[in-house]
């Protein structure tokens, strides 16, 4: 009988004729914990040979017996910050070391919700008021009515939201109120003289200063105002017509008119406040508003007396603040409030007429955004009150039109991005007769 070949059970001969040892899941598994234990064991300073045995076959049971302390303590210190060490070896880490993907992402955050805002107006019945404005569609809701010792003809907004100015002029004084951001409630804060009669105010862009007109007394003077307390301290003064005031948006400038018929550009330092006369332009007597257009390239004022009812378009220098008139267009009422659009598109013209002496309409003019020229107006809707002065919500989306002869406010919402037409949304109320409204 031929011998058969031996095949040896161990040695190079053998795995020569087996062809390649194929890993066992086994070893893996043990691979992986000894990759694990002997950087555990390195980071918490063990020395591997006093703690592991000698022997393979213990050293494998070992292993074996200590790979979920390993993976434990592997993940304690990589939620310390640890490095996970090494043992100078240069072997990689095992694929469940490994940095692992990006996470998935979860669901979105809900939308921040809408900054609550908040205006406020005067009356001649010694009664200043507060409203909250729904967020949407910009009506209004009265909050509270604040009996004040003298009526305050014009109301301001200060640099901080909780701030409101009000010109009293019966008893020569601005008035500085504090809002409790939590309850709403108006708290009197200070009282600042501000000459005989202050009767109206207009905040600086930069939100430094406040000027503060006087009317009967041809007085304008400027104020630095306190950033943390709201608090009023006297710049300087100086004679001028000051029936109504409005800024130029860059605040270098701020224009000033009264009935007699003068135009005054004022300068405005910039770091001081101090007010110095740039010009002085002849206009027609009677002057009821003043608007400036967002760009500061046109000023516009409306006129109104027995003779001459118009607006007029003035252009603006802007280096040195010089009026030149561009247009004078004549109307067919009486012109009041004055108001031009965030857009720069349109401006608002309310009007009233002798035959309904507590009536008229509100107009819309179109702007050209070259020239600062003005088209016809288009008669929007009817029955405005008489005297009445406009405000715009900063967004263009609501027009609130106030009168001081008459009861009430009345609430619009502007199709801002497409005609500028307005539909009526609300009226309000206000015993009295409420002033021009001043937004938070």
């Amino acid at each position: 009988m031929e011998s058969q070949e031996q095949v040896p059970r161990r040695g190079p001969a053998r795995r020569a004729r087996a062809g390649p040892r194929q890993p066992r899941l086994f070893d893996q598994y043990l691979r992986n914990a000894g990759r694990v234990c002997r950087r555990t064991v390195g980071s918490i300073g063990i020395s591997r040979r006093r703690f592991m045995p000698h022997t393979s076959i213990t050293r494998r049971r070992t292993l074996a017996k200590l790979f979920l302390f390993a993976s434990a303590a592997a993940s304690q210190l990589a939620a310390c910050g640890g490095s996970g060490g090494g043992d100078g070896s240069g072997e990689s880490s095992s694929a469940a070391e490994e940095t692992p993907g990006p996470m998935a992402p979860g669901p979105a955050a809900p939308p921040a919700p809408p900054t609550a805002r908040f205006a406020y107006s005067g009356s001649s019945a010694a009664t200043l008021f507060e409203y909250s404005v729904d967020p949407s569609s910009g009506a209004l809701t009265e909050i509270q009515s604040l009996t004040t010792d003298g009526a305050p003809v014009h109301v301001c907004m200060g640099a901080r939201p909780e701030h409101v100015y009000a010109a009293q002029p019966a008893n020569g004084e601005v008035k500085l109120y504090e809002v409790d951001t939590v309850t709403r409630a108006l708290t009197l804060k200070g009282s600042f003289p501000a000459g005989p009669s202050p009767d109206v105010l207009a905040l600086h862009p930069s939100g430094k200063f406040l000027c503060v007109g006087d009317r009967f007394n041809r007085q304008l003077s400027s104020y630095l105002i306190d950033p943390a307390t709201g608090g009023l301290t006297l710049i300087g003064s100086l004679a001028c017509d000051t029936g109504v005031l409005e800024f130029h948006p860059s605040g270098a400038f701020v224009f000033s008119a009264a009935g007699g018929g003068n135009l005054w550009s004022i300068a405005v330092d910039p770091g001081t406040g101090l007010l110095t006369q740039a010009a002085s332009t002849p206009a027609t007597f009677g002057i009821e508003s003043l608007a400036v257009d967002p760009a500061g390239q046109a000023l516009y004022t409306s006129t109104s007396n027995v003779h001459d009812r118009n607006v007029t378009a003035h252009g603006i220098d802007a280096a040195t603040g010089a009026l030149t008139q561009r247009q004078h267009l004549a109307l067919d009422a009486q012109p009041g409030g004055l108001a031009v659009h965030p857009s720069g598109r349109y401006l608002y013209l309310a009007t009233h007429n002798n035959t309904t002496p507590f009536g008229g309409d509100l107009r819309k003019l179109e702007i050209d955004p070259t020239t600062g020229s003005l088209t016809a107006g288009t008669v929007l809707t009817k029955a405005v009150l008489r005297s009445a002065s406009i405000s715009i919500d900063s967004g263009g989306g609501v027009v609130y039109v106030s009168s001081s002869n008459g009861s009430e406010i009345e609430v619009f919402s502007c199709d801002s991005a497409n005609s500028g037409d307005l539909t009526p949304l609300q009226k309000v109320s206000v015993f009295g007769g409420g002033t021009r409204l001043a937004l938070s």
